[in-house]
């Protein structure tokens, strides 16, 4: 018999102006003896390490530069504990499941800076599959809070996007 795993994610994201840190904590299965996978504590500098990616909403990998992951547009960026999106493309965090298991996404996404950009779109999806989005507007200090349980097969993608606001400059 296959017996599923339970999983913990920890992550941090970013106002939406990029200038100070939101807290966005994502719980998955928070069980004795299972595994953790930290956001910010499991950064690093190489795609895939402990089944962390960093794209941006096209699909395109990240480039590592200066200890934080940029991407082809001016701000399209990702940091240890958060994010910032480009102009017209987002930036997608995305966890990929090691195993079959059932997970509980728990966490609040708000923006701690009023003094510049005009919000920003925050989503999860699993794979396609959209279990959550809101919009944060800025200097939305109380934001939008999210409490996800969905099981996941081998492989199945847990995407974290922050997309721009409908100015371009989020």
């Amino acid at each position: 018999p296959t017996t599923a795993n339970p999983f913990t994610i920890t992550l941090s994201a970013t106002n939406a102006a990029g200038t100070g840190t939101a807290p966005l904590t994502l719980t998955i299965n928070p069980v004795t003896g299972g595994n953790t996978y930290q956001a910010s504590v499991d950064f690093s500098g190489i795609q895939g390490q402990r089944n962390w990616y960093y794209r941006d909403t096209s699909g395109a990998l990240l480039t590592f530069v200066s200890s934080q992951w940029q991407g082809s547009q001016s701000y399209l960026l990702l940091w240890s504990n958060g994010g910032h999106p480009g102009s017209t493309l987002g930036a997608q965090r995305q966890w990929v499941a090691p195993s079959a298991g059932t997970i509980t996404i728990i966490g609040t996404a708000y923006d701690l800076d009023s003094t510049g950009g005009d919000g920003v779109g925050v989503s999860i999806s699993k794979n396609a599959t959209s279990l959550w989005s809101a919009s944060i507007a800025n200097g939305d200090t109380v934001g939008k809070s999210f409490n996800l349980t969905t099981s996941v097969a081998s492989g199945d993608a847990i995407n974290f996007v922050i997309t721009p606001g409908s100015g371009g400059n989020g």
